[in-house]
């Protein structure tokens, strides 16, 4: 039980797995640092030109376990290797150890040719004096994710994505499909989490 449920997810309504970071998938746990792992999936995306993140794979048991065992995504075709890197140290397993986001804005603008990034500097500034950005009206930093570290429990917590953490505790085998419909249409991107029967216990059912 962590000290604070605010940013703990209840209900059993769909989540895009592809883009969750482990702890997400597992715990329900959502934090500025699994906001980073998903930041890494929507970059791959931009530089695979649009391709669906882990092509050619379902968001099933066998999906988690290949990521908890270290599987990530390969090289997009357009990423220049820097780019590539941003996004392999935003699926780093600790969320700790992952780049925060001001470090990923400050890597991407030595990216940028000095006329680009003079400009977005210059947008920033002007948009500074309005309050816009780290300002009072900053309404994206009022409602940004806590730190993961802030999430602690009672007692000593053995970290999630940890192979001990895993011991008696795995997701639960997908359900048979029981539906009527002759030719349905799967959701191939999302998948249904239930709640766990007890305190203490963290399970995902995929269907």
């Amino acid at each position: 039980m962590y000290k604070s449920d605010t940013y703990k997810k209840k209900g059993d309504g769909p989540l895009p797995i592809k883009w969750m970071a482990l702890e997400s998938i597992r715990d329900r746990i959502f934090s500025t640092q699994s906001d980073v792992w998903s930041f890494g999936v929507v970059m791959w995306e931009l530089f695979s030109l649009g391709a669906t993140p882990y092509p050619g794979m379902q968001p099933s048991e066998e999906f988690y376990n290949k990521l908890l065992s270290g599987y990530r995504m390969e090289h997009p075709p357009y990423a220049p290797r820097t780019v590539y890197d941003l996004m392999s140290a935003c699926w780093e397993t600790d969320p700790r150890r992952r780049p925060t986001f001001e470090t990923l804005a400050s890597e991407i603008g030595e990216l940028l040719d000095n006329s680009t990034r003079e400009r977005f500097e210059r947008l920033i500034a002007y948009e500074q004096q309005k309050g816009g950005v780290g300002g009072e009206c900053d309404y994206l930093a009022m409602l940004g994710s806590p730190d993961y570290g802030a999430l602690t429990s009672p007692e000593e917590h053995v970290y999630v994505n940890t192979p001990q953490a895993m011991e008696g505790s795995r997701p639960m085998a997908p359900e048979p499909n029981t539906s009527t419909n002759p030719d349905p249409q799967p959701s191939t991107d999302y998948l249904n989490m239930s709640r766990p029967s007890t305190p203490g216990t963290s399970q995902v059912s995929f269907c």
